[in-house]
């Protein structure tokens, strides 16, 4: 595990140093991971309190951890009446406790903080190290993912350090937030199954972690669905290694499909072909797909590190943001970076490889054709529309330039920077 959370390569990395409140949310939205369908902000797993799903007018969220997937939309209780992306449970969260005080960055001292997003192989590595108020030193690295290669994946990885013997020790992991704004339609030990209230569509996220100490593997505890707990007594210098894998589903199901859909069953199908080939093969098979992409995708540029990284970072969000085997959901304004524009599409993004442009301008090709039949039963008629003028309506994307060479639309660093938040 301490060589998946190492980054070799400076040139395809961005780092984020130290924690502060006011760039938060800048940060989690520009060092999101995502493959299309599934996609997480850059949140703090296992150093912050609990996030209630509610607005706060005296104050504003340290954190505003957010997964989402593609697609999973309804309506919800607002003026105007808009549909908006529900958020699904925070998978990722971890809570620590030492000697029964929780691990918190706003209690004890921060030593360090830092964030890492290693754009060629599309995950993000953390580090943190602090000082408990009792004096305990722990160093805690991680790793997340949002898998290119079974797009219903996400992996997490946790590497635990204590500095001091003798400190009773508990790790849970939950599903954090599970349901909030769905229906529950079941919920058991590793699996929960939700439905949207107006919209009927449905989600399933499965999930299945361990624990090893040294070369040691720990039973869980469940005492509540999708829960796991671990608790034992540490020695100075032991190393503590935590693993999680979640499967996430989305289903037309109910009143859009008469009930065909079976995201549960999806959603324990892709943990079984997780589990069978163990966390290292979801990295490794996560790596591939990564490598492959940036060999159709990545711009070089000669002496310059500057806008060769500023290119990779507006290549990397692009390949997170497309997913070419969900042609009729197209790439929201945001993609899957935050809550802002609610996950609604204003114009499809230009692609970085063959497949994706497919993916993002599939679906104004169907608004187009539709267009253009309008315009067939009387073409010349006063007040009609030629079909160039229903062209430039609907804003289709210019995908070559007037010579005929591809052209791509890009966003720079600094643009999501401002775009940044929530």
């Amino acid at each position: 595990m301490r060589h998946a959370l190492t980054s070799a390569d400076p040139s395809w990395v961005l780092r984020e140093d130290g924690f502060d409140t006011m760039r938060e949310s800048g940060v989690e939205s520009r060092f999101a991971v995502s493959n299309g369908f599934l996609g997480v902000r850059a949140s703090r797993a296992a150093s912050r309190g609990p996030t209630w799903a509610c607005y706060a007018g005296g104050f504003a969220w340290t954190s505003w951890p957010r997964t989402y997937v593609a697609g999973l939309f309804d309506m919800p209780n607002a003026e105007p009446a808009v549909p908006a992306l529900v958020p699904a449970a925070d998978w990722l969260r971890v809570r620590i406790l030492l000697d029964g005080e929780p691990l918190l960055m706003r209690t004890g001292t921060l030593l360090s903080h830092g964030r890492t997003l290693d754009m060629r192989r599309g995950l993000l590595i953390s580090e943190w190290r602090h000082r408990s108020p009792s004096g305990v030193g722990v160093t805690l690295r991680s790793l997340r993912l949002a898998s290119q290669a079974d797009r219903a994946l996400g992996l997490q990885l946790i590497r635990l350090e204590l500095d001091r013997g003798d400190v009773d020790v508990c790790l849970e992991a939950s599903f954090e937030a599970a349901g909030v704004g769905l229906d529950t339609v079941s919920l058991g030990p590793d699996l929960g199954v939700w439905r949207t209230l107006e919209s009927g569509k449905c989600l399933a996220m499965a999930g299945a972690s361990g624990l090893r100490i040294g070369w040691e593997d720990i039973a869980a505890v469940q005492a509540a669905p999708l829960t796991w707990s671990w608790e034992w007594r540490s020695s100075p210098g032991e190393t503590v290694e935590f693993n999680r894998l979640a499967a996430v589903a989305r289903g037309d199901g109910g009143r859009a499909d008469g009930g065909r859909s079976d995201p549960g069953g999806d959603a324990r199908g892709a943990i079984a072909r997780a589990s069978r080939i163990g966390w290292r093969g979801v990295l490794g098979a996560h790596e591939a797909a990564w490598a492959e992409r940036w060999r159709c995708s990545d711009i070089t540029v000669d002496g310059d590190p500057a806008a060769q990284q500023a290119l990779r970072f507006a290549a990397y969000h692009l390949n997170s943001a497309a997913n070419p085997d969900d042609g009729p959901v197209s790439v929201g304004a945001r993609a899957l970076t935050g809550d802002s524009y609610l996950g609604h599409v204003f114009y499809p993004v230009l692609w970085s490889a063959t497949g994706h442009r497919r993916c993002a301008v599939a679906p104004r090709g169907h608004h187009l054709a539709s267009r253009l039949a309008q315009s067939r039963p009387q073409p010349w008629s006063p007040g009609s529309r030629s079909p160039a003028d229903l062209r430039r309506q609907t804003r289709e994307p210019r995908t070559h330039d007037r010579a005929g060479r591809p052209c791509v639309t890009l966003a720079w660093p600094r643009r999501a920077h401002r775009q940044g938040g929530r």
